[in-house]
């Protein structure tokens, strides 16, 4: 791994990637068609921001990460968890029941999963696993969860 231009020189410059997953899920106490068994093709894009790295004949010349890095860090820690799953709510009980009573890929969460709970689950999967990875000057800004075409919910801790 190659190190980004030291003493805080230079411009930071955030990058993203994204895959998609198909999943499973919802909300049992949703108002409307949600509360529903349905399904997602969910798109997730995570940002990483950091320097640019400086170093002439590197890999890593000129980029905050490697796009592949990145999209191998997201698979791992996501596609291949989630990716045609059911993501249920641990309160959920009646469809937990029926669901574990199949054998089916389960993702329990502890809260209802909607998207932006689910984008905060993919947020804290990537920052959790971002150091063995990355150099610590490249750190995990956003998550950015697509339900659908048309709506969106992204996680962006404080601080």
């Amino acid at each position: 791994m190659t190190e980004p231009e030291s003493g805080g020189r230079g411009p930071v410059v955030s990058v993203s990637r994204e895959i998609q997953c198909d999943i499973g899920h919802r909300i049992p106490f949703h108002k409307a068609a949600c509360a529903n068994v349905h399904g997602h093709r969910y798109r997730i894009v995570a940002t990483l921001e950091g320097p640019v790295v400086r170093a002439d004949r590197s890999s890593d010349d000129g980029m905050v990460t490697d796009f592949g890095d990145l999209k191998r860090l997201m698979l791992r820690e996501i596609h291949d968890v989630v990716d045609h799953a059911f993501m249920v709510w641990e309160g959920d009980t009646a469809l937990r029941e029926f669901l574990e009573g199949q054998s089916y890929r389960l993702l329990v969460l502890d809260q209802a999963p909607t998207a932006e709970n689910f984008a905060e689950w993919c947020f804290q999967r990537l920052d959790a696993a971002l150091p063995e990875s990355f150099p610590p000057s490249v750190r995990l800004t956003q998550v950015t969860v697509w339900e659908t075409p048309n709506c969106q919910a992204t996680y962006c801790p404080r601080g």
